[in-house]
């Protein structure tokens, strides 16, 4: 009898934890609204459907200059073997400089976890809970991620020196980006329908001592988030996985915020073009 009321227990607290599990965060509180710090020009040398997609989003050649940038959300992740966990997720830009992301799991909308990327002069580090990790697989998947969302920011291009886009063909394109005194690269695919954005894929490193895993990122249901087109989903997968392991639904977006000091570290430059 015993037995059977502890095995009882046991499968009750399992189920409350399950179902701890399957409740939404709370959205994240915005920054407050975008400043308008003016436009610039888009470069005249852009491959055809980088082009395209700059003006389906933002209406180009002219587009909004961004020095600051927040993105903010609730998602689900899988790290196995834990089962699906719901998160709340913000992320922050000094636009093509540096970054920062924190992310909070959550049972019945109460964090109980939480984890911070940062990538900032060159380097990247990774905390989760009480552990810190870092190296260079470390810098280099940290600056990916960050060039994975400042893909869809195009004042970056004229700011940023080193940052290009290459043609390839008619639907895809190559984004060279800065990595300390080195380059990375991300190849996107443009979707021939909205010319928008479909996907961006890229080699990048999971942990500390292994090898580069193709990494890609879908970006979904473009909707208008405060004057601009932007994706309300983002998903991100690695490519010896058959599913995503995280699935970001977006709830909005701000230019030109305030974000946290240690991010204000480098002049926004203007590259001659």
């Amino acid at each position: 009898m015993v037995a059977v009321l502890v095995v009882g227990a046991l499968a009750g607290l399992g189920a409350v934890a399950w179902l701890g599990l399957r409740v939404r965060p709370r959205p994240v509180s915005p920054p407050g609204p975008s400043r308008d710090l003016g436009t610039v020009d888009l470069p005249t040398d852009l491959p055809d459907p980088v082009r395209r997609h700059y003006v389906a989003s933002l209406g180009g050649p002219l587009v909004p200059l961004v020095e600051t940038m927040a993105l903010w959300g609730r998602a689900r992740m899988k790290r196995d073997p834990l089962p699906w966990m719901p998160v709340t997720f913000w992320s922050e830009h000094r636009v093509g400089w540096s970054g920062l992301q924190l992310l909070a799991v959550t049972w019945f909308r109460m964090p109980v976890f939480r984890g911070r990327d940062f990538y900032s002069s060159g380097r990247g580090r990774m905390e989760i809970g009480k552990q810190r990790i870092e190296g260079h697989e470390i810098d280099q998947g940290e600056n990916l991620f960050l060039w994975a969302e400042l893909a869809l920011v195009p004042s970056v291009l004229v700011t940023r020196p080193g940052v290009r886009w290459e043609h390839i063909d008619h639907a895809s394109a190559r984004l060279r980006v800065p990595f300390g005194e080195r380059e990375d690269e991300l190849v996107f695919a443009f979707d021939p329908g909205t010319e928008l954005i479909r996907e961006g894929r890229g080699m990048r490193y999971r942990e500390p001592g292994g090898a580069k895993i193709g990494w890609r990122l879908e970006y979904l249901g473009w909707k208008r988030f405060d004057h601009v087109t932007f994706p309300s989903r983002i998903t991100v997968t690695w490519e010896d996985q058959v599913r995503p392991w995280f699935v970001l639904d977006v709830d909005g977006m701000a230019f030109n915020v305030p974000v946290a000091d240690w991010l204000s570290g480098h002049p926004i430059v203007r590259s001659e073009r």
